[in-house]
């Protein structure tokens, strides 16, 4: 049977009332008598009834996480991040893996409503729309990781996608490059217009004509990269440098040329995004651009803990950007 404040107060010789002050840190009790409480609570094994004090606060510190999964690092970093904050605010957080469909972010957005939670923190999918009406029905803050909506005034923690795209085409620019070829892997998201404005903007303030930076649109595989350029190669059409969606997707054009002993830099540079661990151990280790994924998650999780908590306005807006910063190896 569970041990009851009752029980507590029954040993301690104390009122049940008395109790409840010592185990919610209420100021109006003596501190060696608060002291004393809380040995006998834990003495007795005393575990706090969640569901009777949310009914009480109307809050069940409980923080709802959508994300496509967490299968790389980076997700990883955001979900470590956003656990470690969230933990020592006193959240609990909830994992909702929507896989990167939208038909499974729309399911989870509909069942959050009724899950009682206190806030949401959201990878968005950026599929259709209809996942902006499930937001604007709920009665909870939510804080967009990663991504950003034109069409929804809301907040959010990104990583500065424009500024990650311009100093990677302005690198190559620099080394000379120019024939770049964008393998863009989600074109239509935030993300993807994000870094294509970057590439368009380098080339722009470089003077050289538009043709210097082409996009390819690619499906996110190794395999789908290590294919297109071996058609490229057998096409004779490779350009003097491929800039890639991550640094996953760069081991399949990594491979391609490898096989067709093209030089890396030499005949065809190459440059990443991400910088995982990897990177810097590819043959030849791999230029990218570093983003701040923990930073990111820290971030959006003091977001919506400070939304939750009414630590900002209501109508204010947290809107952050994280700038990202080249790492330059070898294979440019």
């Amino acid at each position: 049977m569970a041990i009851t404040i009752k029980d507590i107060a029954a040993k301690a010789g104390v009122s049940a009332i008395t109790v409840s002050r010592a185990l919610n840190n209420k100021p109006d009790i003596k501190a060696d008598t608060k002291k004393r409480i809380l040995a006998i609570a834990n003495q007795l094994g005393y575990v706090p009834n969640e569901l009777a004090k949310s009914l009480v606060t109307r809050r069940t510190n409980v923080i709802a996480i959508l994300m496509p999964g967490v299968s790389d690092l980076l997700s990883t970093e955001k979900l470590d991040a956003i656990n470690a904050v969230c933990f020592d605010a006193g959240y609990t957080s909830l994992f909702c893996n929507t896989k990167n469909s939208a038909a499974i972010e729309l399911e989870f957005l509909r069942q959050i409503q009724s899950k009682q939670v206190d806030g949401l923190l959201m990878f968005p999918t950026q599929k259709g729309r209809e996942y902006m009406a499930e937001l604007q029905k709920l009665a909870i803050p939510y804080v967009f990781m990663n991504r950003f909506s034109n069409e929804l005034d809301c907040d959010y923690v990104k990583n500065d996608n424009v500024y990650g795209s311009y100093i990677s085409v302005q690198h190559l620019l620099e080394k000379g490059y120019r024939r770049i070829n964008y393998l863009c892997a989600r074109p239509n998201t935030t993300t993807g217009l994000e870094r294509v404005r970057g590439g368009c903007k380098a080339v722009k303030e470089s003077g050289l004509p538009e043709k210097v930076f082409t996009i390819t649109h690619i499906e996110e595989s190794i395999d789908a990269c290590y294919r297109l350029v071996l058609s490229h190669i057998s096409e004779h059409n490779l350009p003097d440098a491929y800039m890639v969606w991550n640094d996953t997707l760069s081991l399949g054009v990594q491979k391609a040329l490898l096989e067709n002993k093209i030089r890396i830099p030499g005949d065809v540079a190459l440059i990443g995004y991400d910088d995982l661990v990897f990177a810097e151990y590819m043959v030849p280790p791999l230029t990218t651009v570093k983003q701040q994924n923990y930073e990111l998650g820290e971030q959006a999780a003091a977001a919506i803990i400070n939304k939750i908590e009414k630590k900002v306005e209501p109508e204010a807006k947290m809107q952050i950007e994280l700038k990202p910063k080249l790492v330059a190896r070898q294979s440019t």
